[in-house]
């Protein structure tokens, strides 16, 4: 569902971005969502 905005201003910077361009490589950076089914809240 896309990457979270409090990911994006804390963890991604420019350079980050920049590197991943030039040399075609992925850039990871672990992130933590909360979410719910059937009532019950789960960490995803």
């Amino acid at each position: 569902k896309g990457v979270q905005k409090v990911v994006v201003k804390k963890n991604l910077t420019y350079g980050m971005y920049e590197n991943c361009l030039k040399s075609q490589k992925e850039c990871m950076v672990t992130m933590h969502r909360l979410g719910s089914k059937d009532h019950i809240i789960r960490l995803l």
